[in-house]
């Protein structure tokens, strides 16, 4: 199972752009939707001969739940012809609670989806007004109850960091998540990114300061474990034996395929992208199968030759290459576990890179009170892990 391949079918659509988001997304619109399922098909064929079997399909997005039945079972009908997909796959779907239905979650359970991942953001009509979210907290509560009827693995998203949040507040919504039956949680800090409409002066004033926001986080931590939700990541909380086996593959740099727009991959050693132009990987898409052959043997076109990429005519872009440096990612992703990262790992990946890991490990004093050491690891305390960056860059370079 440790070899088994994860897959990540990017949906980049949703109705309305939240304010505080980020991430690709567009507008459905016309034939885009049939356009793009058709094009994530063309380049999930790419594939074919790769001979790996397949134990994580995620759908993600965007709003992976505005797609209709006959769009999910094309791309899963395409990735089992393409791959072999096992009887025990963890299958995620994301999805917004005011398009849940009981009709779509009847669907997606015969599709053979089997977790989902529902954006709740918080029990909190107050916060998800700040937010701009699209539903209400009654609305959340009834989405989670219909999907709880069909599915036993739920997992939902809290935002942390929004004003007001305290200790009662993320305890409250430790008890109703319990009681609802969701065996997976992720807190995730609100990040304000530049170019979203949250960064203005009259939001950003209003969100709390960070050493509020530390507390906030410290909070969230002591409340989900008390209720049995047990930290193994930075943000993500579960039931015993409820992990994400998906999201595990990034953390523990297993191999993964994205497809889509912005869906990133590390396959056969190479870590690789598809560019955020929705225009163009439509173009390319459509243009593949005549351009491009997929010649024997486990890599896509683009992965082929020493080009580290593959265009339309006018040499429109879509396949980007990024450097893997596999001792820094077992650093940084490792980190983030609670697990924490093995040293001797280090040392069989790049003896003298660990030595020099090693040196500044014993250098900085001033890291210990963010660190747990043991004899064969080291991993993050609660503290360290809201400085995670900090001390990933002091330890590596």
């Amino acid at each position: 199972m440790n070899d088994d391949l994860g897959l990540y079918v990017h949906i980049p659509f949703c109705a309305s752009k939240c304010d505080y988001c980020n991430f690709y997304s567009v507008m459905p619109n016309g034939r885009i939707i049939a356009d793009y399922i058709k094009a994530i098909c063309t380049e999930i064929t790419f594939y074919k001969g790769s001979h790996k079997t397949v134990n994580t399909i995620y759908f993600g997005g965007g709003t992976p739940n505005i797609l209709n039945f006959k769009d999910f079972a094309r791309i899963l009908e395409t990735i089992k012809k393409v791959f072999k997909v096992s009887l025990q796959a963890e299958i995620t779907i994301e999805m917004n609670p005011n398009l849940v239905t009981n009709e779509t979650v009847q669907d997606f359970r015969l599709l053979g989806i089997n977790r989902a991942s529902i954006g709740v953001q918080s029990f909190k009509d107050r916060d998800l007004a700040f937010l701009r979210r699209e539903h209400n907290v009654n609305e959340a509560k009834e989405a989670i109850k219909k999907i709880g009827t069909v599915f036993k693995n739920i997992s939902i998203d809290f935002i942390i960091g929004l004003p007001g949040q305290t200790a009662k507040h993320y305890e409250e919504a430790a008890v109703l998540a319990q009681n609802y039956g969701v065996k997976h949680i992720s807190g995730y800090l609100l990040k304000v990114e530049n170019g979203t409409k949250f960064y203005n002066k009259q939001t950003l004033t209003q969100l709390p300061k960070d050493e509020e926001t530390a507390n906030q986080y410290e909070h969230f931590v002591d409340k989900m474990n008390k209720y049995g939700y047990e930290q193994y990541e930075i943000s993500n909380f579960a039931k015993t034996s409820y992990e994400s086996v998906h999201n595990l593959k990034y953390w523990q740099c297993k191999e993964y395929i994205g497809f889509g727009t912005s869906a990133h991959s590390y396959f056969k050693g190479r870590r690789y992208y598809v560019s955020n132009n929705i225009s163009n990987y439509l173009k390319n898409m459509q243009q593949a199968n005549q351009r491009l052959r997929l010649k024997k043997g486990a890599l896509p076109p683009h992965l082929q030759t020493r080009e580290t990429t593959f265009s339309t005519p006018n040499d429109s872009q879509i396949y980007y290459t990024e450097p893997c440096d596999l001792f820094s990612e077992r650093v940084i992703l490792g980190l983030r576990l609670n697990r924490g990262v093995l040293l001797k790992e280090l040392q069989e990946i790049d003896g003298d890179e660990y030595e020099k890991f090693i040196k500044r490990l014993q250098t900085n004093k001033e890291l210990d009170k963010f660190l747990i050491k043991s004899n064969d690891r080291i991993s993050l305390s609660t503290k360290g892990m809201l400085i995670s960056n900090y001390i990933i860059a002091t330890l590596l370079y």
